[in-house]
């Protein structure tokens, strides 16, 4: 009898156990993890080819992902852990959330949403086109570009397709779609010409068109242009002067010359061996410096016009001994606060001598003048003059220089410049020391904080449930035998 008791005991707990071991399987199941991504996240109607879903981020730590479902407002619409959603999506403007729902082998599930924009594709609209020519001529001849640029109204827009309209037999256009370049290849057989542009995006909708007159003349012409050379009136030896063109075009027939787009000068230096070239410009002007008095140089210039008609002139020039420059008076290096009864220095030295470097000229004298009492301070060959004020108040000081030259009419060169010192009775302001800001030092400056210490959960052993099952299988197989020796 209490071997059959033993027996069913015996039964009655391995069940036990076992249903033990299956709620402790049933609870380390764990939730699946949904990681949705979408491509691209916003584009416009027409042009989205396609929405690519992917949901390969998501993750099972204890298990497996087994299904893969998308959602649009509650309704299945691809399965897998990457799928394409086409139209109805991609041709209608709105904005789509679209809700991921994974499910583990153990069937427990996760979801997570992502979001996509398809804009609306606005009807493009020109606000107006931009255009310029190389030079802003009022019209074109063969040869002439003009460059045309369309400005849209400042909306957002998709992809812009441009359409030009022109006449290919007067011109051939080169360059991108936004900014087309247009060049004259033909004078066409009449003068007035229209270049025209629409716009349209992938859905089909067309812009208003608009356009640009263009005058083209012919090339023809009567008469070449007019060139003319214009020399400064004094050319002195090593000094930088510049020769200008006054050239002027012909006429043609009826009509009004037209501007100069090119001039080649030269200028040569007549020797008893020849003409010995000095200097060439492709320039409006051409700068130049003469660098010995009295030789001979010739100048030429030869003009292009718009038409390809040619000028040229030429003409002799000499160059006079060089006539100095004044010097330049500059009395800002004195200090502009002085001592009463103290010695003071008045400084010049930034004062300066153009022809210092031509004529090896300097300045010879600095005088001073105190203007506000009338007195002449003295002067000196050097830049420094020291004085002794004995007036307080503000001082308006004069400084003259003159140099070594003379001008034409034996006068010699000056230039004068004033400041204005200001004479206190004492040091006080000038001399106190000015404060410095104590420097904060690095350990207040610097703030630090402690960081908050986060406890980390005991994790789970595994298998825990198993072993308490095995401890207590062995308990009752000790009792048990126990109760057989009784």
């Amino acid at each position: 009898m209490k071997r059959k008791l033993s027996v069913g005991l015996m039964m009655s707990v391995l069940l036990m156990l076992l249903l033990s071991v299956s709620l402790v399987a049933a609870e380390v199941n764990d939730q699946p993890v949904a990681k949705a991504s979408v491509s691209p996240i916003s584009c416009f109607a027409c042009e989205c080819q396609s929405i690519t879903l992917d949901a390969s981020g998501s993750y099972d730590k204890d298990g497996q992902i087994i299904k893969y479902e998308w959602y649009y407002n509650g309704q299945l619409v691809a399965k897998g852990i990457k799928a394409t959603l086409g139209e109805p999506f991609i041709t209608n403007p709105d904005t789509y959330k679209i809700t991921l729902k994974v499910t583990d082998n153990g069937g427990m599930n996760d979801t997570e949403k992502v979001v996509f924009y398809v804009k609306n594709n606005l009807v493009p609209h020109i606000e107006k086109l931009k255009n310029r020519t190389r030079s802003d001529y009022d019209h074109l001849v063969v040869g002439d570009e003009i460059s045309v640029e369309v400005i849209l109204s400042d909306k957002d827009y998709g992809i812009i397709i441009y359409d030009w309209d022109y006449d290919s037999e007067v011109f051939q256009k080169i360059g991108d779609e936004k900014k087309a370049t247009f060049e004259v290849i033909s004078s066409g057989a009449r003068r007035d010409y229209e270049i025209g542009v629409t716009v349209s995006n992938l859905c089909g909708d067309k812009s208003n068109r608009k356009k640009i007159e263009v005058e083209i003349k012919s090339s023809s012409s009567n008469s070449p242009p007019k060139s003319e050379i214009m020399l400064p009136a004094k050319i002195y030896e090593g000094k930088r002067f510049q020769i200008k063109s006054g050239s002027t075009t012909g006429q043609r027939g009826d009509e009004e010359g037209d501007e100069i787009v090119s001039w080649n000068w030269k200028i040569n230096k007549i020797t008893n061996r020849g003409e010995e070239e000095i200097t060439t410009s492709s320039r409006k002007y051409i700068s130049f410096t003469v660098e010995d008095s009295g030789e001979l140089y010739n100048v030429s210039l030869k003009v292009t016009d718009r038409f390809g008609e040619k000028g040229t002139a030429w003409q002799n020039f000499y160059a006079k001994e060089a006539e100095p420059d004044p010097p330049i008076a500059d009395a800002s290096a004195t200090e502009k606060i002085a001592i009463y009864g103290k010695e003071f220095a008045l400084d010049g030295s930034r004062s300066w001598d153009p022809d210092g470097n031509v004529l090896r000229e300097v300045i010879s004298s600095y005088l001073w003048y105190d203007l506000t009492y009338g007195e002449y301070l003295g002067s000196s060959n050097s830049p420094t003059f020291n004085v002794t004020f004995n007036r307080t108040g503000p001082h308006e000081i004069e400084l003259t220089v003159i140099d070594a030259g003379f001008s034409e009419d034996s006068e010699s060169l000056s230039d004068k410049d004033t400041i204005v010192v200001n004479v206190i009775e004492k040091a006080s302001i000038i001399d106190t020391p000015v404060p410095m800001p104590t420097p904060i030092p690095e350990e207040i400056s610097t703030c630090c904080y402690t960081p908050r210490v986060i406890p980390t959960p005991t994790p789970e052993t595994p298998g825990m449930g198993f072993g308490l099952a095995a401890i207590a299988i062995l308990i009752i197989v000790v009792a048990i035998r126990k109760n057989n020796k009784h």
